[in-house]
């Protein structure tokens, strides 16, 4: 357990209200700003320099919550303060940072610029908050989380006519994101107070969790590079090869290889520095990157309201599950739920010839990204850490994992979503989902009887001798 953690006061109603306060806001901000930005690395190449400029946007947002880890002597709640200010400094230089990065209309190197400090400010506000978590005690950290994943899956409300105005692609200042940043200053104050110095600061992290990131962070890089120059193939290759498991046309390959290669690496540190269960809970993240992506509703306009409002409740539901624990994965489950949807519609509609997405696809979808997502953030946050590593330190990477893996493995979701091939099935992505799903199951039964030997071994370590015995 973290003792420097529990050292930290308060613990009532008024700082309960004050997380959730606080980190609602830096959710909504990951969800529209930063889900956004997964998209612009494979933007066109030919827009020129501005485009590519911005192509470095997921990068960005990756390095600076890896260097966010290193400030474990802050009070992480104004620097996510600081973060949620630098994106609407960058919504009020381009008019919407978001719409900068999805219709790429930046046709200026200052505005590029803008969107790249919008990115550092997402990954910034979401350091800040995790390391605010952290900071607080053990009761108000699953508090903080729920409201961290519910503001993620609320964020398609950014796109009703009632917040973007009645032409979604004008570009309009989201007020929204401003009332964001006045709820997290407020709240700031009541959890932080006057200092900027945590009050229980968490314990000095490794080094090797940033250079981790940074190495995530360059394969976004790597992976838009990759799929602006050999696009079209890509498209034209899962096209040709949908009824395969795992595409193996040479242009899809280095995707894969590079997805695969960062999986690798994020599951060998974690195995290095947590062991069996962290290895459990980055795999999380990484099944999580695809899997928010086809699971996040895509219907625009009021009709997306039921399927968000699941997600919220289910999302509230892994919470509660992770808090209390059990021998079922919650994590695990939702993402067989979510591949389960996507192979089942697959079946159905190659069956009845159809060429529209089933609504009841999407909401079981969200209902298993909701599951996983509370789940595992949660219990990524009240898992007790190693001696001498950063509470921080698997939260960030398990929120590394997620975005890496939902850069690197973009153009694939995106035609398993069935957003370009409407009634030509992609099974590709869905059955990853599940491979992950079950490999999280393994590790979690795996990481239970772990627990459970060293449980034994402990107690007969620390029995009395018998009667008559000398202690060794």
């Amino acid at each position: 357990m973290d003792g420097t953690a529990e050292a930290r006061p308060g613990s009532g109603a008024r700082h309960r209200l004050a997380a959730v306060v606080a980190a609602l806001p830096v959710g909504y901000v990951l969800g529209t700003r930063g889900f956004s930005l997964l998209y612009a690395p494979y933007a066109p190449a030919g827009q020129g320099r501005p485009v590519a400029v911005v192509a470095l946007a997921p990068a960005v947002l990756l390095l600076a919550l890896g260097l966010t880890v290193l400030a474990s002597r802050v009070a992480g709640w104004w620097l996510a303060t600081a973060g949620v200010l630098l994106v609407g400094a960058a919504d009020v230089a381009n008019g919407d940072a978001a719409d900068a990065v999805t219709r790429l209309p930046a046709t200026a190197l200052s505005e590029a610029l803008a969107v790249l400090a919008g990115a550092a400010g997402v990954g910034l506000a979401v350091g800040g908050t995790l390391l605010g978590l952290v900071q607080l005690t053990r009761p108000l950290r699953h508090v903080g989380t729920a409201a961290l994943a519910v503001g993620v899956a609320l964020a398609p409300l950014g796109a009703l006519p009632v917040i973007r105005g009645p032409d979604p692609s004008a570009p309009v200042l989201d007020w929204w994101l401003w009332l964001a940043v006045l709820a997290v200053l407020g709240a700031t104050v009541v959890l932080a107070g006057g200092s900027f110095l945590a009050e229980a600061p968490a314990r000095h992290p490794r080094i090797g969790a940033v250079l981790v990131i940074g190495v995530a962070a360059g394969s976004t890089v790597l992976a838009g590079a990759l799929g602006r120059s050999m696009m079209d193939d890509v498209v034209a290759d899962l096209a040709e090869n949908l009824r395969r498991p795992l595409p193996g046309s040479p242009s899809t390959l280095p995707l894969l290889a590079v997805a695969l290669l960062t999986a690798l690496l994020l599951l060998g540190y974690a195995a290095r520095t947590w062991g069996v269960d962290g290895v459990r809970q980055v795999a999380v993240g990484l099944g999580l990157g695809p899997a928010t992506l086809l699971a996040f509703p895509y219907v625009v306009g009021p009709s997306a309201v039921p399927f968000l409002v699941l997600s919220v409740l289910v999302i509230l539901v892994g919470t509660w599950w992770a808090r209390r624990g059990g021998t079922v994965a919650g994590d695990a489950v939702g993402l067989l739920v979510v591949a389960a949807a996507g192979v089942v519609a697959d079946a159905v509609n190659a069956f009845r010839g159809l060429d529209v997405v089933n609504p009841a696809q999407v909401g079981v979808a969200a209902v298993g990204a909701g599951l996983s997502f509370g789940y595992g953030l949660t219990r990524s946050a009240l898992r007790p850490e190693p001696p001498g590593e950063s509470p921080v330190g698997l939260l960030a990477v398990w929120v590394a994992a997620l975005l890496t893996n939902a850069t690197t493995l973009l153009p694939f979701a995106y035609l398993a979503a069935g957003t370009a091939y409407r009634g030509v099935p992609v099974p590709t992505m869905f059955v990853l989902v599940g491979v992950v799903g079950v490999l999280v199951a393994v590790l979690a039964e795996l990481s239970r009887r772990l627990a459970v030997t060293g449980a034994a071994t402990g107690a007969v370590a620390d029995a009395p001798p018998a009667s008559g015995q000398l202690p060794d």
